[in-house]
């Protein structure tokens, strides 16, 4: 087991329900059959988007592997010009109000630095958005994937909850996430390399607020399934209070 600097409590309790949300995540989808195993990468881009929780926990991770100078090389080496103009909370949020909603924003090509020799170097901590990505039939760069509607559904309410525990600090690209969160934390070497404050600056410009839950967007037919998703997660137990209430800011 990787072992981390201590975190306070708040933080330790928020990175315990993000592992919960993880596992419950990757147990409900047993269910489908996906084509993905070791070695496929074609989706491991660089502009996944995640939240501040999760980036500090791969800043962490890096700092435990002794790649934290090794990131900061390839952060500077990001060259992000747009964001995302809602996080996916406000986009649900936008849905259930009826209004219209923004275009989701272009995919950028471009190999994930993380991924060498075809695998990921952060696979443990490797946020949600990189969990969630699966397809049924085999995908390229000339093939896009195939998924059900069902773990579509599942996937973006898993997001939600993350984001929501994740409320009021920052949401965005990985790379934006990183840089801030590494000036943030004090990561020394990732902070000498990212020094500029032109970066520094144009990183933060990009990031939203990660927003609370308004609600959850799925059709009837899929009640039974997504509903056993978020019972599964809300149930769980973390000390005397499960993760519904502690999200609910009820006290033990």
């Amino acid at each position: 087991m990787v072992t981390y600097k201590s975190s306070s409590g708040l933080s330790s309790i928020k990175e315990t329900i993000l592992s919960t949300i993880y596992s419950r995540f990757a147990k409900w989808a047993t269910s489908e059959q996906f084509c993905c195993k070791a070695g496929c990468f074609t989706c491991c881009s660089t502009n996944v988007t995640i939240t501040a929780l999760e980036g500090l926990q791969i800043l962490k991770y890096c700092e435990h592997e002794n790649l934290t100078q090794w990131l900061g090389e390839q952060l500077v080496k990001c060259s992000l010009r747009s964001a995302p103009e809602q996080t996916t909370n406000e986009f649900v949020a936008t849905v259930l109000n009826k209004q219209t909603a923004p275009s989701p924003y272009k995919h950028v090509e471009g190999r994930c630095f993380f991924l060498q020799d075809e695998m990921c170097l952060i696979y443990p901590v490797r946020p949600f958005s990189c969990r969630c990505f699966a397809s049924t039939t085999p995908c390229s760069t000339c093939d896009t994937a195939t998924v059900p509607d069902t773990y579509l559904y599942g996937s973006t309410a898993a997001m939600q909850i993350i984001e929501h525990l994740g409320q009021f600090n920052s949401w965005g690209f990985m790379c934006d996430i990183l840089v801030e969160q590494a000036h943030l934390n004090n990561y020394s070497k990732i902070i000498k390399a990212t020094q500029p404050s032109e970066q520094i600056i144009s990183a933060k410009s990009r990031l939203r607020a990660a927003q609370p839950i308004a609600g959850f967007i799925f059709p009837e037919n899929e009640n039974n399934s997504i509903s056993a998703l978020l019972q599964s997660v809300f149930s769980a137990k973390i000390d005397s209070r499960t993760v519904e209430q502690i999200l609910n800011g009820e006290k033990a």
